[in-house]
């Protein structure tokens, strides 16, 4: 706790940045950042990769034209693996998902569970099937039937991405 912390009444309380350090600035908008990677390409659970960043911060006026006034709470941010969706994202990039979308909207780009495989694909209604479809024309597309719809399981919608590719020049 940073000196003075229990001088201040509740509307002052401080809160923990990114580093895990107290600050009263409230004027951020403060997004976590998972330790976990959605597969675009064949899915998977779990993954060996080390966690460094924790979480991104932008100013509020940002947040809001960015994620249309969504609060802070409701978004998560994870990794792309695999090439399935390039074009739209490549492997290493970050999504901003919309946590609050736990079932199938409308038309657009799911992180989800079926089986026992994590994707990051774009979903799609057709009659009676839900369509899995891979941005990348190197794969096929694949259907979730009625049979088969209670093994899936929708953690977000996809609202924004971001290239978290570093290149080493020189």
């Amino acid at each position: 706790m940073p000196q003075f912390y229990l001088d201040k009444n509740n509307t002052q309380l401080a809160r923990l940045n990114c580093n895990n350090q107290y600050q009263l600035d409230n004027n951020t908008y403060v997004i976590e950042v998972l330790n976990i990677n959605a597969s675009a390409g064949n899915g998977f659970l779990n993954n060996d990769i080390v966690e460094v960043i924790k979480c991104i911060e932008f100013y509020n006026e940002h947040a809001t034209t960015l994620f249309n006034g969504i609060p802070s709470e409701n978004l998560k941010i994870i990794n792309v693996s695999g090439d399935s969706m390039q074009g739209t994202f490549e492997s290493g990039d970050a999504i901003y998902i919309d946590i609050t979308v736990n079932q199938f909207q409308s038309d657009g780009i799911y992180v989800f569970t079926f089986d026992r495989g994590l994707y990051v694909k774009r979903l799609q209604l057709i009659k009676n099937k839900l369509i899995v479809i891979s941005d990348n024309k190197k794969y096929q597309n694949w259907d979730i039937s009625e049979e088969e719809i209670d093994q899936l399981y929708i953690h977000g919608k996809v609202m924004l991405s971001q290239s978290m590719m570093l290149r080493k020049h020189g």
